[in-house]
């Protein structure tokens, strides 16, 4: 039961950790004139078809760079994040 819970605790740590640094990272990003945007409040939470939806329109359509996290992105390209908007919004 212990090995379990051990188990539990690290992987949480690992998630909560990877969490931190993308939103170090992103917010960089943003002070570089990036464009955060999303479609859901609790991207975490929304439908697997409905992330996979949002994820594979974005490679289709962004013509610059960009990072996702579910359904919550952010584009180097401001088109790129006006279309999204447009499209998800």
């Amino acid at each position: 039961m212990k090995y379990l819970e051990d188990e539990i605790a690290m992987q949480t740590s690992r998630e909560i950790s990877n969490e931190i640094d993308r939103e170090v990272l992103w917010s960089m990003l943003e002070e570089l004139g990036w464009i955060r945007t999303g479609c859901y409040s609790k991207p975490h939470l929304a439908p697997d078809y409905k992330i996979q939806e949002v994820q594979d329109w974005v490679k289709e359509n962004a013509l610059g760079h960009y990072e996702n996290y579910y359904t919550d992105f952010i584009f180097e390209n401001s088109q790129d994040a006006v279309m999204f908007i447009l499209k998800w919004s």
